[in-house]
């Protein structure tokens, strides 16, 4: 069974919703306050971002060219005698000089 209210009741309930309500308006108006501020940081993460991307870009690049120098230098020792192989090469010159003469 309702029960009536008098007016200075809804009043003060009145009051209570829209003093809840002004709380919650306020608070939204503060974080929507800081949204420039976290925009702001974004950009300046965002900045930071490319700038290492592009150091990236100049590593792999730069390591592109190290792997190349490593594959000439690898042929290239691939073409020489190691020094086991040469100084048994060179007794066995020294062994067929002395033979010859």
């Amino acid at each position: 069974m309702k029960t009536k209210r008098s007016a200075k009741e809804n009043k003060i309930e009145i009051g209570a919703l829209l003093e809840d309500f002004n709380d919650k308006f306020d608070l939204l108006a503060e974080q929507t306050s800081q949204i420039p501020l976290i925009k702001d940081k974004v950009v300046k993460i965002e900045g930071k971002v490319d700038d290492l991307n592009g150091k990236f870009d100049l590593l792999a690049e730069d390591m592109g060219i190290v792997k190349t120098d490593l594959e000439f230098i690898k042929t290239s020792l691939k073409r020489k005698v190691d020094i086991d192989e040469f100084s048994a090469l060179e007794r066995r010159v020294i062994t067929l000089e002395n033979r010859i003469k």
